[in-house]
């Protein structure tokens, strides 16, 4: 069995440049009602086997030690989507909602899972149009049911 917990498996593109960062820096980018989408990630090349495997998506420290956060005390929102070309994906297999902004959220790679994956993180909005804008995201494929 592999577990994948590198954070460069899936990454976040600052919205300001286009460097790579391997944490979600949210004083650089607020997660909005819309949300920011990962890279694209190849599963036959990462995960050639992945049922029995699930992406997990784990709020973390920012760069200034800010956890998940912001006004109105906003929540995660994560989304699975998969396609047959990496430039094609846009089938939704499941979405998960922290209730506390310490949640760690699963997403199963389902039966029916594309080839290509990207994860979509939005705020909930904490009850308004408010981001998140304090603290990280990160997103890896790990071994189902074992939350980190």
């Amino acid at each position: 069995m592999h577990v994948y917990d590198q954070l460069d498996i899936l990454t976040f593109i600052q919205t300001t440049g286009a460097a790579t960062v391997e944490k979600f820096d949210a004083e650089v980018d607020d997660i909005s009602t819309t949300g920011v989408s990962t890279n694209v990630l190849d599963l036959e090349v990462v995960a050639p086997n992945f049922i029995g495997q699930s992406v997990y998506i784990v709020p973390r420290q920012d760069a200034k030690g800010g956890t998940i956060g912001g006004t109105g005390n906003p929540m995660l929102i994560a989304t699975l989507f998969s396609g047959a070309a990496d430039n094609a994906v846009a089938t939704e297999h499941g979405s998960e909602k922290q209730v506390a902004a310490s949640d760690v959220l699963e997403i199963p790679l389902a039966v029916g899972t594309k080839r290509f994956i990207k994860v979509t993180v939005k705020s909930n909005g904490g009850g308004g149009s408010n981001a998140i804008n304090a603290g990280a995201v990160q997103v890896f494929i790990g071994k189902s049911g074992e939350k980190a």
